[in-house]
């Protein structure tokens, strides 16, 4: 019992505690590396805050504490960075940030703050009160907007935007001299693109000039060109005229839509005829003539009317028409000379680079008090442009119960005492909501099922005397989580085996195991999985922290036009992987990785075909199935011992002699197919490797590698 206790001491010690029990907070936290949504771009510090509770957890922080930062750690009396850096929970929800309306911008990121607030540390879900009472819990409308005006008067968007986009709130902590250096670079970065644009201007007009002179030749080459002929074979075609091809192509598909226009009517009658001269002609003069209104036009300073002639009005606009027959490529920096094109590309390539690797000033998403509301008007329905009465900042007065109500402040928001209210160890939710998850990330399924709800429609506690004495517990404790780990994990229940005796007979009267009667059999998460294939293969990189989302902060990631170029191949712990919104990593998204846009306090555990299909052609999988048979092969030249190395080293037991056997057989079995008895000793080394890294892959891919018993 002693060496058991001290192991769970070691392990609560250890620094990797923080970053997996970390990750159960994000869960709830709804964290992620970029906004979603209509603009999906990076939240290139968003790191500042999971390091943040990465730390907490390895601390031991007092979960009241824990709180009270998270949503008022600017206006604490004690207020540090860190406790700032907390506050970007009210941060990291998904924004529509192109909202033209910012009054609904305000309330929408509001109703995602409360939404998340209520259900992370109430279990109460909030979000469904903006238009009404609620349908099942004794919760307000009035309610709502009470709180709502807490959050109102709370800063979450800066005082810049970027055009159309908004700019969320961030606490700057660089120094003056870094703010200097930044300066400098971004100025540099935007003269190299000053330069190459001016090049690419520059290219445009002498193209535009090139092509406008050869309008005519364009039009008589285009009457013989069937309109499906493809670019290369236009190719041979125009470049000995002196014609771009791509505009050739444009001009013939033009004409092929728009031949009815009254400049084509004389294109179509000669082409029919397959006068291609004529039309040269014909075009050459109306050209000039077109030319010559246009001079004449801009020396009087008068604008271009009609001159009664179809043909010649169409002319004068068409010439210089972006988007008519003579349109140009998106590229038209081709038509600059060798030297100037190799300068465009250098210029462009260097201010690429330049800000790829500019670093971010040193900031994190953060709020603060703005202007503080006393009260604000329900908006009826949910519309704020249709205001009601207006409501005081308060707390939900069915959870008061009968205690008087909380004097706020007339100037600050009263997050600093919505959170110390929450925080009381008189709440009658807050200790028993997050005993809860604790209890759910231990045992797979929390004494409240509905881990995020614990109103009506939420599931009934299994074990109400226990929550509660749990929930006591933790508060005397002085609300610590490593304490209520011990607890948790010293108790016999804690120790059970998923397997059971009479696990029939008792599975008929209590299926979902409600009553504790054995260990409840649960998959790894998504990110346990990755990590212990890289962990038993000896690839996993074990380094802690920092940021490593491969973007710049509010840099543009990805939309349905364009391709999420997000690498997931570095081989640090999952919790340092990107968590890019619409576009989850494929393997976490396999294994029931949460929705990054809402809290999520259970995640679901799926058993679907294309997991077995992942792990069977998955890059990293068989890669560490390869360096796991390299290792076993190096370590061992007994084909028996290796074979239980390799189940020690996954599944953590001896294998028996019938699975001893099978293994052999298999790999002998591939071995002989991947290289005949006359093959060369390296076809023999790389068939022998090959089989055993199917074996290695077959004990990854296994249940007993992927399940807790």
């Amino acid at each position: 019992a002693d060496a058991y206790a001290k192991l769970i001491d070691r392990l609560l010690e250890s620094p990797d505690y923080g970053v997996r029990w970390g990750r159960h907070w994000l869960d709830v936290a709804r964290y992620a590396d970029s906004n979603g949504l209509d603009e999906n771009l990076a939240f290139g510090n968003a790191w500042r805050y999971r390091d943040y509770v990465v730390d907490a957890f390895n601390k031991d922080k007092p979960f009241d504490r824990f709180l009270k930062e998270q949503l008022a750690g600017d206006l604490l009396p004690d207020a540090s960075l860190e406790s700032r850096v907390a506050t970007g929970f009210l941060v990291l929800g998904a924004k529509v940030l192109a909202e033209p309306d910012r009054e609904k911008l305000d309330m929408d990121t509001i109703d995602e703050q409360l939404d998340a607030t209520g259900k992370v540390f109430l279990g109460m879900t909030l979000g469904c009160v903006r238009c009404h009472d609620h349908k099942f819990d004794p919760i307000k409308q009035t309610d709502y907007y009470g709180l709502a005006a807490i959050f109102k008067s709370t800063k979450t968007f800066g005082d810049t935007n970027y055009g159309a986009i908004k700019h969320w709130n961030e606490l700057s902590f660089a120094t003056d001299e870094e703010k200097a250096s930044l300066k400098t670079i971004d100025e540099d970065i935007a003269a190299k693109k000053a330069a190459a644009a001016t090049f690419k201007t520059e290219a445009t007009n002498r193209l535009r000039a090139d092509v406008r002179s050869k309008a005519a030749v364009y039009l008589a080459t285009a009457a013989g060109i069937d309109p499906d002929t493809s670019l290369i074979d236009l190719q041979t075609l125009a470049e000995p005229l002196g014609l771009h091809p791509r505009v050739l192509h444009h001009c013939r598909q033009h004409l092929k839509f728009h031949a009815d226009d009254p400049l084509f009517l004389k294109w179509r009658e000669l082409q029919a005829v397959g006068d291609s001269d004529g039309i040269r002609q014909h075009y050459t003069a109306l050209f000039a003539a077109a030319d010559a209104a246009l001079a004449a036009a801009k020396a009087t300073n008068a604008a271009t009317t009609s001159t009664g002639d179809a043909a010649l009005d169409s002319a004068l606009t068409a010439l210089d028409d972006t988007s008519g027959f003579l349109a140009l490529p998106p590229k038209p920096e081709f038509a600059l000379d060798a030297t100037t094109l190799a300068e465009f590309h250098r210029l462009s390539e260097v201010a690429r680079v330049l800000e790829s690797n500019a670093a971010d000033e040193a900031s994190a998403m953060s709020v603060a008090d703005g202007t503080v509301l006393t009260s604000l008007p329900v908006s009826v329905r949910g519309d704020h442009r249709n205001p009601g009465d207006a409501v005081p900042r308060a707390f939900p007065s069915v959870m008061l119960a009968d205690a008087a109500p909380v004097t706020l402040p007339e100037n600050q928001s009263g997050r600093l005492q919505l959170a110390e209210w929450m925080a009381s160890p008189h709440h009658p939710l807050t200790s028993r909501v997050i005993v809860n998850r604790i209890w759910r990330w231990h045992f797979g399924r929390g004494i409240v099922a509905s881990t995020d709800n614990f109103g009506i429609l939420g599931d009934k506690p299994s074990n109400p005397e226990l929550l509660d004495w749990l929930a006591n517990h933790f508060t005397t404790s002085g609300w610590s989580i490593k304490s209520l780990h011990r607890l948790i994990m010293t108790s016999s229940v804690y120790q059970m085996d998923s397997q059971h005796p009479r696990a029939a007979e008792f599975s008929v009267i209590d299926p979902e195991v409600e009553l504790l009667w054995r260990f409840r059999r649960q998959r790894l998460d998504a990110e346990q999985i990755r990590d212990s294939i890289l962990q038993v293969s000896g690839r996993l990189d074990r380094s802690f922290g920092g940021k490593t989302v491969p973007l710049r902060n509010r840099q543009f990631v990805f939309d349905h036009t364009s391709i999420d170029h997000t690498k997931y191949d570095c081989l640090r712990r999952a919790i340092y992987l990107p968590v890019i919104r619409n576009n989850v990593y494929t393997l976490f998204e396999q294994f029931d990785f949460p929705d990054p846009t809402m809290p999520t306090g259970s995640r679901n555990a799926t058993v679907v075909a294309p997991q077995a299909l992942l792990m069977m052609n998955s890059d990293l999988v068989i890669e560490s199935a390869d360096e796991l048979a390299s290792r076993l092969i190096n370590d061992c030249s007994d084909p028996v011992q290796r074979v239980e190395l390799g189940y020690d080293r996954t599944i953590s037991r001896t294998p028996s002699e019938a699975e001893t056997r099978l293994a052999l057989e298999f790999i002998l079995q591939m071995t002989t197919q991947g290289a005949a008895t006359d093959a060369t000793e390296e076809t023999q080394r790389l068939a022998e490797l090959r089989a055993w890294s199917l074996f290695c892959q077959a004990l990854l891919a296994s249940n007993e590698f992927i399940y807790v018993r």
